[in-house]
């Protein structure tokens, strides 16, 4: 009887696997469809993909999309995630009058996974990857867009580069290190989860691996999401190898507090009201220290995923934003 348990488990496994390839056959203009249906995207075109060679010869795998002499907008995401995150900017109206460029960060998605880990825990390589991504799709002073993980990878690209060669950011979720982490404790449930899924995560089970992801995947929404989107997120964070995910958390509490008297552009701060990991009570926090007060948005009944939860609204105030700054010329 066990081992006809055992059988039956892994013939589920199997079938949960070839449900995730296929749905990554089915290219990004229906990913873009499943990750936000209501979005009513204007441009469903191919996206235009190419790799560059990042920090230490680690290849990034990029996807482009509208007029490459259009402002620019570089979308970095988060742990676990790829440029699909961004299915419902790179495939909707911002990309009539923006160049929208994209990347998934090393260890992640189609983007090499370098074995060490100080090619993950040393912030001058994940600035350079940015640099060089920005180079390769001639990128004058673009808005930066980072989500979660995302606005550690752009504290690394200003501590290296400064704020000179961007025209503004926005931070999702996350606030990169440049405010102490709250000394209050989440709640414990939580708590107990996040550790639980590291463990597995860092696991080199593939089982553990597909176990993390669901359950990892199971946090970044407040709100409902399509079966589609949720089997795909799992997806992604399946490509993400055991042996990065270690050196990636303990890049995770980088501390930056140090450069917020660096940061000269205007700054967007978002986060969702019903984030598990509460960013929006650190947003007002960073915004007080920066030199010049940063414009908050916080998304009611939204959790960690603003952009793929509330994407309508989400592309709207970016748009906006984006009119405010000076993209692609000097201040």
């Amino acid at each position: 009887m066990t081992r006809r348990l055992d059988i039956m488990r892994h013939l589920n496994m199997m079938r949960r696997l070839i449900a995730w390839a296929t749905l990554l056959l089915l290219g990004t203009a229906a990913v873009a469809r499943a990750q936000s249906p209501t979005a009513g995207a204007a441009d469903t075109t191919e996206l235009q993909f190419s790799y560059v060679e990042g920090a230490g010869g680690v290849p990034l795998s990029v996807a482009q999309a509208g007029p490459a002499d259009a402002p620019g907008i570089l979308f970095i995401h988060g742990l676990g995630q790829s440029h699909l995150a961004f299915a419902a900017q790179l495939h909707g109206d911002l990309a009539r009058h923006h160049h929208l460029v994209a990347f998934d960060l090393r260890g992640h998605g189609n983007s090499g996974k370098p074995w060490s880990d100080a090619a993950y825990l040393d912030g001058s390589l994940w600035a350079e990857d940015v640099q060089r991504v920005m180079q390769a799709t001639a990128l004058t002073r673009p808005l930066i867009v980072a989500w979660s993980y995302g606005t550690l990878v752009i504290a690394d690209y200003i501590r290296a580069h400064g704020t000179e060669g961007i025209a503004g950011v926005v931070m999702i979720g996350a606030t990169g290190g440049l405010v102490p982490y709250p000394k209050i404790a989440p709640d414990p449930a939580v708590l107990a989860k996040l550790t639980e899924l590291h463990r597995l995560g860092e696991n080199p089970g593939l089982e553990n691996t597909l176990l993390a992801s669901r359950g990892t995947v199971s946090l970044l929404t407040y709100r409902a999401m399509p079966p589609e989107w949720t089997t795909l997120a799992e997806a992604v964070n399946d490509l993400v190898p055991p042996f990065a995910r270690g050196a990636l958390g303990k890049h995770l509490y980088t501390n930056n507090t140090d450069l917020v008297g660096r940061i000269h552009v205007p700054v967007l701060l978002m986060a969702g009201a019903e984030d598990k990991g509460d960013p929006a009570s650190l947003l007002q926090t960073l915004s007080d220290a920066l030199p010049e007060h940063a414009t908050i948005k916080v998304y009611p009944g939204t959790g960690h995923t603003v952009f793929a939860e509330q994407p309508v609204e989400f592309n709207a105030d970016l748009e906006t934003f984006s009119k405010s700054v000076t993209i692609g010329r000097e201040p």
